[in-house]
C-alpha cells in the first residue's frame, strides 16, 4: 500500500487541483492567486485545472495566467459534470504524484483563499492525512452567502457528521481540502474508475470524495476558513433540494453498497 507518513516539513511538492466550467475571469484570478500563495510557501508546486467543457473563455483565461507557472490545463470536450471531472484529476494525479506530496483540492469560482494552504500544511504537520478548511471552526467568517445556503449547509453538515462519522470534520460540504498524495493514490489503486459512483447531485460528489478517503485514513483534521461567496462571478449551481436529497442519496448509496467501503486497511 502507498503510504502517507511523512511530515508536512518533508513533503516534496504541492499540486493544487480545481475543475471549472464556465469560471470565466474568476478561474483565471484563482490560477494567479493559488501561483501567488504557493510561491510564497517556499516550496516547489504545480497547479492542475479539468476544464469541464466550458463553453466561455475559462479555458484562455488558465492559459493566460498560467502562461509563466507550472501549470496542466486537461480539457474535456463537453460538459461532463463535476463528477467525471473529479474522476479525470484523480486518475492524472495518482500517476503523476510522488508519494511524498500534497494535494490541494479548490472549488474553480474563486471563493477560496489559497492563503489558508499554509495553515492546511501546518496541521498536517500534527500528523492529519486530509485537511479540510471548514466553516465551522472557530474564526471562520463567510461573506455573501445567503441566509437559506448558510441554514442548508449547517443542517447537511450535521447530517454528515450523524452518519459519516469522520473524526473531527465538521464541515463535510467544503472542497477545500488538503490531502495527503498517498491518500489519493490508494483511492485510485483500490477503487479505479468507481472511486466516485452516485450520480445525478452535482456537488455531492465532492462529498462522496471525502466519505471514501474515510475508508483509507481516519486521520483528519480542519482548519478554520474565509468563504468569499461575494467573489464568485456567476449564479450558484447548486439547488437546495436537490442537495438534500444527494445527501440522503450517498448515505443510501453506501447502505447499500458497504460491501466495497469497509476496510481495515488504514494509510499510516
Amino acid at each position: 500500500m502507498t503510504t502517507a507518513d511523512a511530515p508536512s516539513g518533508g513533503l516534496s511538492r504541492i499540486t493544487v487541483f480545481f475543475p471549472v466550467y464556465n469560471e470565466g475571469e474568476s478561474a483565471g484570478n484563482l490560477v494567479r492567486r493559488v501561483a501567488g500563495a504557493c510561491a510564497a510557501l517556499g516550496m516547489p508546486y504545480r497547479i492542475l485545472v479539468v476544464d469541464d467543457g466550458s463553453t466561455d473563455d475559462s479555458a484562455a483565461r488558465v492559459r493566460e495566467q498560467g502562461a509563466e507557472v507550472p501549470l496542466r490545463l486537461i480539457e474535456h470536450g463537453r460538459n461532463r459534470g463535476l463528477r467525471e471531472a473529479l474522476k479525470t484529476g484523480l486518475a492524472w494525479l495518482a500517476t503523476e504524484c510522488g508519494d511524498n506530496e500534497v494535494v490541494v483540492f479548490m472549488d474553480g469560482d474563486d471563493t477560496h483563499d489559497p492563503g489558508h494552504i499554509e495553515l492546511m500544511l501546518e496541521e498536517m504537520a500534527g500528523g492529519a492525512d486530509v485537511v479540510v478548511a471548514s466553516r465551522f471552526r472557530r474564526g471562520s467568517r463567510t461573506y455573501g452567502v445567503p441566509f437559506y445556503r448558510q441554514v442548508l449547509s449547517l443542517g447537511a453538515n450535521v447530517w454528515g457528521m450523524l452518519f459519516f462519522h469522520l473524526p473531527g470534520i465538521r464541515d463535510y460540504a467544503c472542497g477545500f481540502r488538503a490531502v495527503r498524495s498517498g491518500v489519493v493514490k490508494e483511492l485510485v489503486r483500490r477503487y479505479g474508475d468507481r472511486v466516485l459512483e452516485l450520480t445525478g447531485y452535482g456537488f455531492i460528489c465532492s462529498v462522496e470524495l471525502l466519505v471514501r478517503m474515510g475508508d483509507v485514513t481516519r486521520r483528519f483534521g480542519e482548519v478554520p476558513m474565509i468563504l468569499r461567496y461575494d467573489r464568485k462571478g456567476g449564479p450558484s449551481k447548486m439547488s437546495a433540494l436537490r442537495t438534500a436529497a444527494g445527501y440522503l442519496a450517498l448515505f443510501l448509496h453506501r447502505l447499500r453498497t458497504r460491501r466495497h467501503f469497509t476496510s481495515k486497511s488504514q494509510v499510516r
